[in-house]
């Protein structure tokens, strides 16, 4: 009624404060439900509860809301729909296929999960389930993320502009909240494919203000992979691989303020391998197993103490550990195994944080709060001996205000202050952000930000059996915190022409104290020196321009996502000392999708994926080098690091889901994928040698024969499916 246009956004618990007067008018609306028109009336209640309507739809259009709709906010948001509808391989929906969609974010390799935001190192991403920090966020080395399609209400993203309540890693922050079970009736349904079967259920407990949700997935290609490995290898040798999750989330409405929810996850991957036997021919028995994955228990409280103050206190305990074992039995020596290797590298943490919101008025609020948590690491213990058992103890204090001035303009300032202890080794850091605003119109607005962040710990890759595992260890004196200072700046303009949403952003950031591995070097397994192997004092350098496009209507929504990159590395000890090309540098990255519901019960979606070739290190000629039994071997001599790149990737993919009602009138879902639609030939990797044939693998010999080079692709076109039956 004053002629001014407010909006609030509510939190995932579903409240929201906005200050009203008599005779205006609020909408209240949500995704998948029918919108509320309620005009303020006198007396109304400070405190009200609004219960929407729930849309009779079996399909709705719907985009990865890449655009921020709201200029006041630093995050993109996804939502559990938004998820599902993406065209993936297997017909599994992954949040982390879902966030490749958006600019700036890309993947190690193709079908990988391992997230390279910006040009940082994927070991600096901060994955949250419901605010608490998750260490691994893969199965299958990368093939799949371990977060639960079926668990997640929304995903909050930020490349930049971080909150102060974010701290202690660098590149980005996913921060995903779980749903909580429903409290009237109660859910389930189950889901089948080839590759993974799930099934989560959810409801009240009793007639209480107790409700919970569970799921659970299980991959089923564990009995085929180890049959098919034992027949092709003429029952010489088996190899299994599986992996499995549980989410669960148990949620207490004590009254309308307040919540208390109890939070565990466990996540786990397996590979196995057998060969031989006491009763096989050379009665030779060889056996090896690594197990990696993580454990998380979390309680939270959330209160709203008045109507402008907002608490929530949570206490976690999280694990992850890597744990390999290698044995071998000769039983024509002994019954006793004549190697029995074993290996573990572990990272838990004990954490409890606490952080507050007060809104002064509509146009300012403060928050601020505290991190408080104790991190153990174990990188590299050995056949159960002694373990290098490192802690590290970190405080964080925080605080931030944020202010809207002139109707379409804010401003976000924050610090937040780390200490860090390791060993006597100790550091007092500020870091600053800041975000400021400004609006042109409701529709325009520019916003540019700065943040100065610290991350205490360390991620390295290490070679395995059959995908890379991670190893993390902390910072110290040796391996000091990496630090990085980012600059952006963004436009954004609401109905463009008055039909398509834009958003541009420019980039610089600039990272010291970055480690990575000595030349030669690829592995960490074992190794009481390992720390020789690691190269540090490095230095990052990326810089880009994004751009992101999209349109969404009823009738159908589309996405166009374009990055432009140069993103370089320097250490002191790689590469004589120059800088070179980040190993995941892809300097053109185009993303294009489309949804269109075809009737009330089908929907098609597609997506076409460009990027430019990966670098690598070029051979450049061979020459002859001394060997082990002192002849004359020819090897090859390498060119400047990562002068080169693999040929340019790009892929079609498309995805159609059909609903429909089963004979016992229960809704069912069929969703059919093809990944990788014209079949091609993308390089996954590639390699220097005198055939093509899977001889590379063991056969080094060059000697005298001429050399090409090769290119190694996994993923050719790839249909699959999956069903799914919801049990109401």
């Amino acid at each position: 009624s004053s002629g001014q246009n407010k909006s609030a956004i509510s939190d995932t618990q579903g409240y929201f404060r906005l200050t009203a007067s008599v005779g205006d008018s609020l909408i209240i609306t949500f995704l998948g439900y029918k919108p509320e028109k309620i005009v303020v009336e006198e007396g109304l209640k400070e405190k009200n509860s609004f219960l929407l309507e729930q849309k009779i739809e079996y399909l709705e259009v719907v985009s990865v809301q890449g655009h921020n709709k709201n200029a006041q906010h630093n995050f993109q948001r996804l939502r559990g729909r938004n998820i599902q509808i993406n065209p993936v391989i297997g017909s599994v929906p992954d949040v982390i296929k879902s966030i490749e969609q958006l600019p700036g974010y890309t993947t190690q390799n193709e079908a990988s999960s391992q997230l390279i935001v910006r040009g940082s190192l994927p070991g600096q991403n901060q994955y949250r389930i419901d605010g608490i920090p998750l260490t691994y966020v893969n199965h299958l080395g990368g093939f799949f993320s371990v977060f639960n399609p079926e668990m997640i209400n929304t995903v909050d993203i930020y490349k930049s502009g971080f909150p102060s309540r974010y701290g202690g890693k660098l590149s980005s922050v996913i921060d995903i909240t779980q749903q909580e079970g429903n409290s009237k009736n109660r859910k389930s349904k189950l889901t089948l494919s080839p590759l993974i079967s799930s099934f989560d259920i959810n409801g009240p407990i009793g007639h209480s203000n107790w409700t919970y949700f569970v799921s659970a997935r299980k991959t089923l290609i564990d009995p085929l992979m180890a049959g098919i490995s034992y027949l092709s290898a003429a029952n010489d040798f088996t190899v299994a691989y599986g992996f499995h999750d549980i989410n669960s989330k148990v949620t207490y409405r004590m009254n309308d303020r307040s919540t208390l929810s109890f939070i565990v996850y466990n996540g786990d991957d397996y590979l196995n391998y057998w060969s031989g036997g006491e009763n096989s021919p050379s009665k030779i028995q060889s056996r090896r197993q690594t197990v990696w994955g993580n454990w998380l228990v979390a309680s939270k409280w959330k209160q709203y103490i008045s109507k402008r103050l907002y608490t929530d206190l949570s206490l976690s305990y999280t694990r992850y550990r890597l744990k390999y074992k290698n044995q071998y039995f000769d039983y024509n020596q002994s019954d006793s195994a004549l190697i029995n290797y074993r290996y573990l590298s572990t990272l838990s943490e004990v954490r409890a944080q606490n952080h507050y919101e007060y809104s002064l008025n509509d146009d300012i609020s403060i928050l601020y709060g505290a991190e408080f948590y104790q991190r153990s690491f174990s990188p590299n213990q050995i056949n159960n001996g002694t373990s290098e058992l490192i802690n590290t103890f970190h405080l964080e204090p925080y605080a931030e205000i944020n202010a809207k001035f002139f109707n379409h303009s804010f401003i976000t300032a924050g610090v937040r202050f780390n200490y860090y202890e390791n060993n006597g080794f100790t550091r007092n850091d500020f870091s600053p952000r800041m975000t400021i605003g400004l609006g042109i119109s409701d529709r325009q607005h520019f916003k540019v930000s700065y943040e100065q962040l610290f991350q205490y710990d360390h991620m390295l890759f290490t070679t395995g059996f059959i995908a890379n595992n991670e190893i993390w260890f902390p910072a110290d004196q040796q391996f000091l915190p990496t630090q990085m200072d980012q600059y952006s700046i963004s436009y954004i303009h609401n109905q463009l022409f008055g039909f398509i949403n834009l958003d541009v952003s420019a980039y610089y950031r600039n990272s010291t104290d970055v480690l990575t591995y000595k030349e030669g070097y690829n592995n960490l397994f074992g190794d009481p020196t390992w720390r020789n192997k690691i190269a540090s004092n490095g230095r990052a350098t990326s810089n880009g321009i994004e751009v992101l496009l999209d349109k969404e209507t009823k009738s159908y929504s589309a996405q166009l996502a374009y990055t432009y990159s140069k993103i370089v590395y320097r250490f002191p000890e790689v590469n004589d000392g120059l800088q070179y090309p980040f190993e995941f540098d892809r300097p053109h990255m185009l993303n294009i999708s489309f949804s269109k519901p075809l009737t009330d019960k089908m929907n098609l979606s597609i997506a076409w994926t460009y990027q430019s070739g990966l670098p690598f290190t070029p051979a450049i000629g061979k020459r002859l080098s001394p060997s082990v039994n002192g002849e004359l071997d020819e090897v090859l001599i390498y060119g400047e690091r990562n002068s080169d790149r693999l040929r340019d990737y790009h892929r079609l993919d498309a995805g159609l889901s059909y609903r429909k009602q089963s004979k016992k009138g229960r809704p069912v879902e069929w969703r059919f994928s093809i990944y990788n639609v014209y079949n091609r030939l993308n390089s996954y990797a590639n390699f220097y040698h005198y055939t093509d044939s899977e001889q590379y693998l063991y056969d080094l010999d060059f000697n005298g024969k001429s050399i090409n080079l090769y290119q190694k692709t996994f993923f050719p076109i790839i249909p699959s499916f999956s069903y799914t039956i919801y049990f109401d």
